[in-house]
């Protein structure tokens, strides 16, 4: 039986964060909500305290920074899996977000998909120019918080011709930050991790690394086949967020949307409401434009019948 553990990693708003948690492990699923370290003491205990006896969620009590741009993010998130492998041993998959993530399918056909397409969920492709940059140099400075020293230090690096290589064995990934995966490639991603302090260290001092780890450890060892190299969560731009609506989403193969909120806050209600209530199985576009042609077909060959 497929059932997802949600590791929620967020630094948001106590009643986004409340709100998205009571949503997700409402139809069922279990919720490991790891609340940023950098975010006021209070808004920890007030979400504690919030979902301490609601049914399927887990607050860690353990408050870590995540940075996406450094490897607090990673950190945070080998704390949250850990804790849902704990807490959680009936979950198949393990699905990591932020309070950014909202759903655009129902929670049955999520659980429905993962339950007929049995691969890992992670997008991991080779890095892109520049990009290379985040492991060939080391980058001990948040790009978040210094900027400017970030970017000073990186260039001094590269003038002074301070590289480094990446461990021979892995092939290096690059890809978004949200992926499912199954509860046995989290479980040897995190034993490989154990065994081998030298990949942890060479992450540590690399940027972006939560763009990197999960996408090159999933690629060395789980086999190809049983990876599919994109994100369930579709990441939209400012751009394409001014202009999203409904029947947009849901022609989307993905099954959150994020970095959507100016979009979402209209959105947002519909969308949680059909992920509650929503059949496992939705019509597509292509379904809904084939079923509109038929009735369309149907009423004029009733007119027809008539007239003749």
């Amino acid at each position: 039986m497929t059932q997802i553990a949600y590791l929620l990693v967020s630094g948001g708003a106590t009643n986004v964060v409340v709100a998205q948690a009571k949503t997700l492990a409402g139809t069922g699923d279990g919720v490991v909500v790891q609340y940023d370290g950098a975010a006021p003491r209070s808004n920890h205990k007030r979400i504690a305290e919030t979902l301490g006896d609601y049914p399927n969620v887990v607050v860690s009590t353990r408050r870590m920074i995540g940075d996406r741009r450094d490897w607090s993010m990673v950190r945070a998130t080998i704390h949250a899996a850990r804790v849902g492998l704990a807490q959680f041993p009936d979950a198949s998959h393990f699905y990591l977000m932020s309070e950014t993530c909202v759903p655009i399918k129902p929670a049955a056909h999520i659980r429905a998909a993962l339950a007929t397409d049995d691969r890992d969920f992670v997008e991991s492709r080779p890095l892109l120019g520049s990009e290379g940059d985040w492991l060939r140099y080391r980058h001990v400075i948040s790009p978040l918080r210094w900027p400017r020293l970030y970017q000073s230090s990186v260039g001094w690096q590269r003038k002074l011709g301070l590289t480094r290589t990446a461990p021979a064995d892995l092939q290096m990934m690059a890809g978004s930050p949200w992926w499912c995966l199954r509860r046995a490639s989290v479980m040897r991603i995190l034993d490989f991790m154990a065994v081998r302090p030298d990949i942890k260290r060479f992450f540590r001092t690399t940027a972006y690394p939560a763009e990197t780890v999960f996408q090159t450890l999933t690629r060395h060892l789980v086999p190809g086949f049983q990876v599919v190299p994109k994100s369930p969560t579709f990441t939209v731009t400012a751009t394409e967020a001014r202009a999203l609506d409904h029947a947009m989403l849901m022609k989307r193969p993905e099954f959150f949307v994020s970095e959507a909120e100016s979009a979402a806050v209209a959105l947002r209600p519909g969308l949680l409401d059909l992920y509650r209530k929503g059949p496992p199985h939705l019509l597509t576009g292509l379904d809904v434009m084939t079923q509109q042609q038929a009735v369309m077909a149907d009423h004029t060959a009733a007119d027809l019948a008539q007239t003749g």
